[in-house]
């Protein structure tokens, strides 16, 4: 009888050390980042419920349970709220946001251009990738690269949302999509758009935070500067980049000479760009001038600019990883490097 009581004292002094401890240490739950411009937190999942804050973008918030499509989390100033599940990043996925957003800031920009509609943000490009941010209407951005990825046979589970990627309109279907990987900075979006004169509109994304990402390309309104797009519709082309190689001196100021990579056909093309021109500035006729064209090509972004002694010079591969180079002097163009067939390439400087 004493050997039990022993037992029973030991098992109570266990049981009360045990909640000692458990009350002593902190309890430590899972983390999420916020994946949208803004996140309302609820104070019940009920209908019948009240807001009590909203988070941004890329805040972190532990979470402490989770029901149907919602989930309880606290913020880093302690407010405790429901949210909506899918406006929730895992750490691994924001993890991988940030290198990403790294991985942007170092590639060279190849356009600028603004969001034509409310737009997903996705982690890698496909309709069926973590969506990692929305971007609303008219959000100036900078493209940085282009891929394609196969049109999903399946309904994603985020279908019907605000911002979900329609397929292609019907005369342009394809199994087969364009997406292009974009960075907003609202600060260097703003300063480009006004040296370029391009037409992109400033809107607010809800937070001045860098981010990055792929959207679907059709998404994306490209803004060339005027003598870029004209020129390039004008030969039945449509622009896929475009690079400022240099600027020459005129009587009403600094004009700047660019490389134009363009192509032709809908979504799902194996080749970025088909065509290259370069516009150099004719001060005598005040206007700009065709000074090459290259349309026997099968190009890869990125364009890279670099500036010699001798000149601008521009770079990129083909699809067979052959590397084209060439350098702007004056109003003339030079394949600088190996040579290339001379088919469906000119240089001039007669106006177009």
């Amino acid at each position: 009888m004493g050997r039990r009581r022993l037992l029973l004292v030991v098992l109570l002094l266990a049981l009360i050390a045990g909640v000692w401890w458990a009350r002593r240490s902190p309890v430590r739950y899972p983390e999420a980042y916020i994946a949208d411009r803004s996140a309302a937190l609820w104070s019940a999942t009920a209908q019948v419920r009240r807001q009590v804050a909203t988070l941004g973008y890329g805040e972190k918030v532990s979470v402490l349970g989770r029901t149907a499509d919602l989930t309880e989390v606290r913020s880093a100033d302690g407010t405790h709220g429901w949210i909506d599940s899918r406006l929730l990043m895992a750490p691994e996925l924001w993890s991988r946001v940030g290198q990403l957003l790294s991985d942007a800031r170092n590639m060279p920009v190849q356009a600028w251009g603004h969001t034509r509609t409310v737009s997903n943000v996705h982690i890698e490009p496909g309709r069926d990738s973590a969506r990692i941010f929305q971007f609303g209407r008219n959000v100036p951005v900078a493209v940085l690269q282009r891929q394609v990825a196969a049109v999903p046979t399946t309904t994603s589970s985020d279908e019907g949302r605000s911002g979900d990627e329609a397929p292609p309109p019907g005369d342009e279907k394809s199994a087969e999509e364009d997406w292009a990987l974009v960075m907003f900075s609202q600060a260097k979006a703003s300063a480009a758009a006004s040296a370029s004169g391009s037409a992109g509109a400033q809107a607010d994304t809800g937070r001045s935070v860098p981010i990055a990402g792929w959207v679907l390309a059709r998404f994306i309104e490209l803004d060339p500067p005027a003598p870029i797009g004209d020129y390039t519709a004008a030969a039945g082309r449509k622009v896929a980049a475009w690079v400022q190689l240099n600027t020459v001196a005129d009587a009403s100021g600094e004009k700047p000479q660019y490389m134009v990579a363009a192509t032709k056909g809908g979504e799902g093309q194996p080749c970025d760009f088909t065509s290259v021109r370069v516009y150099t500035w004719g001060v005598e006729h005040k206007r700009y001038e065709t000074s090459f064209v290259d349309n026997n090509l099968c190009g890869r972004l990125p364009v890279r600019v670099t500036q010699t002694p001798a000149g601008p010079e521009f770079r990129f591969s083909d699809d067979k990883s052959v590397e084209h180079a060439y350098r702007l002097m004056q109003t003339v163009v030079r394949r600088i490097g190996p040579p290339v067939p001379a088919r469906g390439q000119r240089n001039r400087t007669a106006p177009r």
